[in-house]
């Protein structure tokens, strides 16, 4: 404003842009580890911006350079761009692809001298509980009981292995890591379990009974009911599932 009293008016324009990328945060490890075979499923990641708040859904995640069939070290990007074309700087997770786990283990046939068998399935479920982990693995053990077994899920497991006429036993707590682990000793498998249902009753004696005084070639054979499995059904066989009438096998739903 002058002496004469006239006033001057300016006017100044701001402009508010935004500059600044969002950031991105990392859901789960950095690095992470996966079974060699296995699928790589990433954990994913969040991505704030000061102006359009979560652009998480616009996150660009490049998992490409990962080979889940050979050993190694890779890694997977992550990118995104806010809406005014701020890039985040670009954040990385380490993915180590490792050898999967294998499993030597023992076991103890009652009343046999061999202690091979062809038949053997082995489950893998979280510690204590009905949740199985992965599915049915089906090791052969050699004439002093030996088997191993690869392809595992690395990890801490109970482990239930059957055989089809013997009771299931369980190992608790076994952890396997990356390739070969200690030997897991299980405890002796009991005979009697003819029909296979993990319980040792009056229904696998009919199948017992049945079979009762046959060997390797007759009409009536049942191989079953041969528990100490010298190809003749016989007492040693009922003095096996006698003495473990009414018995029944580890079972992880007595978990729930």
């Amino acid at each position: 404003e002058d002496a004469a009293g006239n006033m001057a008016m300016a006017k100044r324009t701001v402009e508010v842009t935004d500059q600044d990328g969002p950031v991105i945060s990392l859901v789960g490890p950095d690095p992470i580890q996966v079974p060699a075979n296995n699928p790589y499923v990433d954990p994913g990641a969040t991505a704030t911006d000061f102006v359009d708040g979560d652009v998480s859904g616009d996150i660009v995640v490049d998992a490409s350079a990962v080979d889940v069939t050979t050993p190694g070290t890779y890694t997977v990007t992550f990118n995104v761009t806010d809406a005014a074309g701020n890039a985040a700087a670009e954040v990385t997770r380490t993915v180590e692809v490792i050898a999967p786990a294998t499993l030597l283990g023992e076991i103890t046939l009652e009343g046999n001298t061999d202690q091979s068998a062809s038949d053997l399935v082995l489950k893998l479920y979280e510690p204590g509980t009905n949740n199985q982990v992965g599915g049915d693995y089906t090791p052969a053990s050699d004439n002093s009981g030996l088997f191993s077994i690869g392809d595992l899920p690395f990890g801490t497991y109970d482990v239930y292995i059957k055989k089809s006429n013997f009771l299931q036993v369980v190992a608790t707590n076994v952890t396997l890591n990356s390739g070969s682990n200690p030997l897991v000793v299980f405890p002796t498998m009991l005979a009697g379990d003819a029909d296979g249902d993990n319980e040792v009753t009056l229904f696998d004696y009919d199948i017992y009974i049945t079979a009762y005084g046959s060997e390797t070639g007759d009409a009536n054979f049942d191989a079953r009911t041969d528990y100490n499995r010298d190809e003749l059904i016989f007492l040693p066989d009922f003095s096996l599932w006698a003495n473990n009438l009414n018995l029944k096998g580890a079972d992880p739903a007595d978990n729930e």
